[in-house]
């Protein structure tokens, strides 16, 4: 993998105040992307799920026009976005991951959790084995 993909990502669990609404309203005009907390294992899921829409995007082979919605469907390892949003969509906005580049976005994470109305919460990560598996699976099928 060459160092044109190298990017940092902010990874935040945090618990809102907000409507899923107000949250994803709020996330689409910052390019902030945000994921059910309980829907994923690991910090590493997220980190391929970016890596893997941003080659989708530069090699003209992404199933959305939105950044989110590719993210989401790599996130969740399949290419039907209805799919992808059951099963790594908000479900409780008290439980939620908000995830951005950081060379897309300046923006601190006082910001982002003001933004949201949001505290940080533990997030205990898991074995992320059958998640990543499927990812990648998605991703040698394309």
């Amino acid at each position: 993998m060459q160092n044109e993909h190298k990017f940092e990502i902010r990874i935040l669990p945090l618990k809102s105040a907000l409507s899923k609404h107000d949250l994803l309203e709020i996330s689409k005009s910052h390019n902030i992307h945000i994921f059910d907390l309980d829907s994923i294992k690991s910090e590493l899921q997220i980190r391929l799920a970016f890596l893997h829409a941003d080659l989708a995007f530069k090699e003209k082979r992404n199933i959305s026009k939105s950044e989110s919605l590719e993210i989401l469907s790599k996130l969740a390892g399949t290419r039907q976005i209805s799919e992808a949003i059951l099963i790594v969509g908000i479900k409780n906005p008290e439980k939620i991951i908000a995830a951005y580049r950081t060379d897309k976005v300046k923006i601190s994470e006082k910001e982002v959790k003001c933004l949201f109305k949001a505290k940080t919460i533990t997030w205990k990560q898991k074995d992320d084995s059958e998640e990543i598996r499927k990812m990648v699976e998605s991703e040698i099928n394309e």
